[in-house]
């Protein structure tokens, strides 16, 4: 479990799994591996202790800094400065300065030479120097977050920096949803809300209110009119690591590398989506299941199929996720999806 791949059970004769089947550490926090197929004549010591990681900072005079989404550290600096008043700014799209192109969802921050010492010296961050501020990009700012979600996704948003609040159908009927930037959904359906709380949700993404739903909360978006897509599940015993395609400018998907991995439980594809759908992350094409237990995978129609997409209803954005980013807290290589969502949608 915490150097392979696993093995994938789901034909295995007369069995049946109700619980997680598929685990992959390598796979599944986006660690690199080497795998030695013969024995090597290797010299070895053991380590006791290991120095911290250290970035770096480029020299010379700078009008901004610049740092990648590429690492969950990466948000938890981001989260942290803006909780201390510091200003810090994202780019949706990839853009071109001083000659060197840099990648959707990298974060920008103002000439303060210390600051960024801090981050490369103390986070171990790669620090750009770069000659001005760049322009289009979106002031960051610690969004109000309400969710009604499980427990991995509540310790996920704890430990990437990010305050939240439980707002359940109850309080969505009462209009609590009007306090708030985004809200984050892997539990509830929209048959969960009466008819005061389908208006008072319909009013806050009307009044730019972003949804994210994972899992469970997509077909609420779909009931909703939010987007225009069509989506297809497996059954609630299918799990496992499945080969994944980012789309690195996207937005959502921020500079991952095109060819990884995700975890789900309970996967969703989408089957079809509108002319304004971005799709962020696709199930991998051919045999795209790694390890785990999904009977069926393999004529399922999944292969291929977008798994996560955005866009804008209004002055909203959308998302969803039908893949498991933080399933039981586990899965870090896709912490930053979910972080990703949160940041896409403010402005």
């Amino acid at each position: 479990m915490i150097l392979w791949a696993g093995w994938d059970i789901s034909y295995d004769p007369g069995l049946t799994m109700y619980d997680i089947s598929g685990w992959s550490h390598p796979l599944l926090w986006g660690a690199t591996r080497a795998i030695m197929d013969e024995a090597q004549d290797l010299k070895t010591h053991g380590i006791t202790k290991s120095d911290p990681v250290q970035g770096s900072r480029e020299g010379g005079k700078a009008g901004a800094y610049a740092y990648e989404p590429t690492s969950n550290i990466a948000i938890k600096v981001t989260n942290d400065l803006l909780r201390r008043g510091e200003a810090v700014y994202r780019s949706e799209t990839p853009f071109t300065t001083d000659g060197r192109t840099l990648g959707a969802g990298t974060f920008v921050i103002g000439a303060n030479q210390s600051t960024a010492n801090e981050l490369a010296s103390q986070y171990g961050l790669q620090i750009y120097a770069l000659k001005k501020m760049p322009t289009g990009l979106t002031t960051l700012r610690l969004p109000r977050i309400a969710h009604d979600v499980d427990a991995g996704t509540r310790f996920v948003l704890k430990d990437l920096g990010f305050d939240y609040t439980l707002v359940t159908p109850a309080d969505i009927n009462a209009g609590a949803l009007a306090s708030y930037d985004v809200y984050i959904n892997d539990l509830r359906q929209w048959s969960n809300l009466n008819p005061a709380g389908k208006t008072n949700f319909l009013n806050f993404v009307n009044g730019g209110g972003d949804y994210i739903g994972i899992g469970r909360g997509i077909p609420l978006a779909q009931q909703a009119g939010l987007l225009t897509f069509t989506f297809n599940l497996g059954t609630s015993s299918d799990n496992g690591v499945v080969r994944t395609t980012y789309m690195p400018t996207d937005s959502v998907a921020a500079q991952y590398p095109m060819d990884s991995h995700a975890f789900v439980y309970r996967p969703y594809w989408f089957t079809s989506w509108g002319p304004d759908v971005q799709v962020s992350a696709a199930y991998g094409g051919g045999d795209f299941f790694v390890s785990g237990y999904w009977p069926g995978w393999d004529i399922s129609g999944a292969a291929g199929q977008p798994s996560v997409i955005h866009g804008p209803y209004g002055p909203a954005e959308i998302t969803l996720l039908g893949i498991s980013p933080t399933f039981r807290a586990h899965p870090e290589h896709t912490f930053r999806l979910l972080a990703n969502a949160i940041y896409n949608g403010l402005n």
